[in-house]
């Protein structure tokens, strides 16, 4: 009886490594969607001190006036795929309580 559940684990943990090394494999070979622009023309670019990422973005709101207090809501960004930049249509929300200082350049 314990054979048989070990087996079955085994069985089910056997089909889902090989899906994720198919979707690795489709993602990074065959998925031409990551084709974008060498850099985008966005309005504005945001750096998170703590990490040193780069987001790039058309329209920003800000919630707020004071440096490690400010909610940053990001209506799309571009992301680096493979080495270009795609555009993803998300609403990010960035809160300096969180990611720490923030720091917003307008392009």
């Amino acid at each position: 009886m314990g054979g048989k559940v070990i087996q079955v684990i085994l069985l089910i943990f056997l089909i889902l490594a090989l899906l994720w090394c198919g979707t690795c494999f489709y993602s990074n070979f065959i998925d031409k969607s990551g084709e974008g622009v060498d850099f985008p023309n966005a309005r504005y670019e945001l750096e998170i001190v703590n990490t040193g990422n780069i987001i790039l973005t058309d329209k920003l709101e800000q919630e707020g006036s004071v440096v490690g207090s400010r909610v940053f809501t990001l209506h799309g960004v571009w992301e680096v795929k493979k080495t270009k930049y795609k555009f993803k249509d998300i609403v990010l929300v960035l809160d300096e309580k969180y990611f720490g200082n923030i720091i917003v350049k307008r392009q």
